[in-house]
């Protein structure tokens, strides 16, 4: 038998969790709703591809300015004085000067996402193709339109382009396939890569916590639970609310000799529905909220160069050694290989692919969010630009690549200055690069726009017209509004905060609801009369 000293303090423990669980809830209440729907969009980018929203409505740093928010990824040149300058924007042909700009879109789906180019090539045959979120495609210049290639391959997120011997090399983020320079007869083979000098394999933690966070690891049924958990949140956050305020309704209902007939109704239902459903989902809550404290700094520096063992029976339980990690390559004739760009550094793979990839010494830092210039210049050099900056790379007598320098800067460090870990953003965040004929380059940085390496900028401000057909799309906007990047304007660099300190407080959230639950449902057995002989 409980004695009354028990219950005393039994008591106020509970009202000590009820007080911790309460109020967070009803604070960050909106912001939970705001999260669980932009994380159902960006589960299923494809499906929500056609919709944008204008970025006249969107606070200013997310509008285009200075041709900034990696609207250009790069150009290719199509004639003496001809260019197809490419990017977030989609595909626009200019001119030498980037005087005029005309739309070169025709053909691909409505909506910005549709046309979002991740590479461009101009074979030596003259066939243009573009590497797109959703696809291969080829101009079809008898219709003036960009057809789609189709190809037997499942991620048909096309990364990067290349031409070797004639053939074309495409690479996916997992995967890499060479076909014929030819998109009535393209007909596709992969190309099998070899693992990493000293492979473990093991998955990148990064990678790891992301699928976990997006229900990914478990495929497309992994997918549709996170949906189910993202609707369940919003249910909690509407029932929360409702149960909160509905006391307060009834004593104002009270005080003017109102019916509490349906006040009552929605203070019960909503508490039945609350604990209901709260403790149906508080175990997946709680690792989707701490999964998701993890994919953005400051805690995503500390995981962000790590490596774990792949969890059984998941998608990362592949034999690819190269499962999503693939960026860019170079075919390099100068040193008869492969330059593969990845998320865990720059690899040399030889021709025949038959030797293990080598981890390549003296490498500058590349970004955990990916490779966005990647090519080798005239004088041999290649450049690297990721959102820890631009990067010149050069060769050593031997052949091998080594020593780097910052853009603009003569001097080079020492080959065996080898850069393993780095940070997933730096003071530049290169998003694109265009060399210019009179020598002079642009690079492109993703909040400040182009910049000029040598000499004058030639690029004007942005047309209105392009402006005008390059919306942000749902996806990107659902990406801005889950990484908190939305509330930036208002909280300047502060805003980086919002996601480790609402996941401490949405952890709190789920635990005190379920020692909440824990003791509501023993207090209620207690009362249960004892069970006669």
């Amino acid at each position: 038998m409980t004695s009354p000293k028990d219950c005393n303090y039994d008591n106020r423990w509970l009202k000590f969790f009820k007080k911790w669980h309460r109020w967070p809830g009803v604070i960050m209440g909106f912001f939970f709703i705001l999260w669980a729907i932009s994380g159902v969009v960006m589960n299923h980018r494809q499906l929500f591809s056609c919709f944008g929203i204008s970025r006249n409505l969107m606070p200013e740093e997310h509008r285009y300015k200075n041709w900034n928010n990696a609207a250009v990824k790069s150009a290719v040149q199509i004639g003496t004085d001809s260019l197809l300058l490419y990017g977030n924007i989609g595909i626009w042909l200019t001119d030498k000067n980037f005087s005029s700009f005309s739309d070169f879109n025709n053909g691909f789906k409505k909506g910005i996402d549709n046309r979002k180019i991740l590479s461009m090539l101009v074979s030596r045959r003259e066939n243009i193709y573009a590497g797109t979120l959703f696809g291969l495609f080829y101009f079809e210049r008898n219709s003036g339109k960009w057809l789609k290639i189709n190809l037997p391959i499942k991620d048909e997120r096309i990364q990067w382009l290349v031409e070797k011997d004639g053939k074309i090399i495409f690479l996916t983020r997992s995967a890499m396939f060479e076909a014929y320079d030819d998109p009535g007869n393209f007909g596709p083979n992969e190309l099998i890569l070899p693992p990493p000098e000293g492979y473990d394999n093991k998955a990148g933690l990064f990678r790891t916590i992301w699928v976990i966070h997006s229900g990914e690891i478990y495929g497309f049924a992994g997918k549709l639970i996170v949906d189910i958990l993202g609707l369940v949140v919003i249910l909690l956050a509407i029932t929360g609310a409702l149960h909160f305020s509905m006391p307060y309704a009834l004593r104002r209902l009270k005080k003017q000799k109102k019916s509490l007939k349906l006040a009552s109704s929605t203070k019960r239902t909503s508490a039945i529905w609350h604990k209901k459903a709260g403790i149906f989902v508080a175990i997946f809550l709680l690792i989707n909220t701490i999964t998701g404290m993890f994919l953005r700094p400051p805690l995503l520096i500390a995981i962000a160069n790590a490596q774990v063992g792949k969890i059984p029976w998941s998608v990362l339980d592949t034999r690819n050694p190269w499962e999503d990690k693939l960026r860019a390559v170079i075919w390099d004739k100068d040193i008869k290989g492969f330059i593969f760009g990845t998320t865990e550094g720059l690899f040399y793979a030889g021709e025949t692919l038959e030797k293990e990839m080598i981890i390549i010494p003296g490498q500058p830092p590349v970004s955990v969010m990916g490779i966005n210039v990647f090519q080798k210049d005239d004088d041999g050099n290649y450049l690297v630009g990721t959102f820890n900056g631009l990067y010149k790379w050069q060769l050593k007598r031997d052949g091998v690549p080594g020593g780097w320098s910052p853009k603009g800067m003569e001097s080079h460090l020492p080959a065996e200055n080898i850069i393993q870990k780095s940070k997933p953003f730096g003071n530049e965040m290169i998003s694109g690069y265009v060399k210019l004929e009179n020598g002079n380059s642009v690079c492109f940085d993703y909040n400040r726009g182009a910049v000029s390496i040598h000499g004058d900028l030639v690029f004007d401000e942005m047309p209105a017209e392009i402006i005008e057909k390059s919306p942000m799309s749902w996806w990107n906007f659902a990406l801005e509004v889950h990484t908190g990047r939305i509330f930036k304007p208002l909280l300047g660099n502060l805003y980086i905060l919002i996601i480790p300190i609402f996941g401490v407080f949405g952890t709190l959230l789920v635990i005190t609801g379920i020692i909440i639950w824990i003791k509501l449902y023993a207090r209620k057995n207690n009362k249960k009369p004892a069970a006669t002989a």
